[in-house]
């Protein structure tokens, strides 16, 4: 330092070193998610609901699962609502648009959450908050 240099100290100025409040989360906790979207696609709302009821020790999970649960809970309404529909012809493409988005969208948020991200779906009623 010369001698016309000094330190900057301010207490007010603080770094987030962690700007997007990410939290480092354990492989377990991502290998949960990534169960509970893929057992849903063979197990609809019932995998994601035991998680959701059951691992309530990490803040991760919890907000996951619930996202999941709304996910099923949406893709049951659209199905049963295209099911209905399909006395007029548009409930067939009704139904394979659900089936279709629902498989897509469970293995986008399976490969989402073995990377550690929160995955928000899109299009869906969430009902439990």
């Amino acid at each position: 330092m010369t001698e016309n240099t000094q330190p900057i100290e301010n207490p007010e100025i603080t770094i987030d070193l962690n700007p997007n409040n990410i939290t480092p989360v354990s492989q377990d906790d991502k290998n949960i998610m990534v169960l509970t979207h893929i057992l849903g696609l063979f197990f609809g709302i019932i995998p994601s609901l035991v998680v959701y009821l059951a691992f309530s020790e990490s803040k991760w999970v919890k907000d996951n699962s619930r996202e999941a649960v709304n996910f099923q809970i949406s893709i049951l309404i659209y199905f049963v609502v295209s099911l209905i529909l399909t006395f007029i012809v548009i409930g067939a493409v009704g139904l394979l648009a659900t089936v279709i988005g629902g498989t897509v969208l469970g293995i986008v948020a399976a490969i989402r959450c073995s990377k550690g991200e929160n995955y928000k779906f899109p299009l869906i009623i969430r009902i439990i908050r």
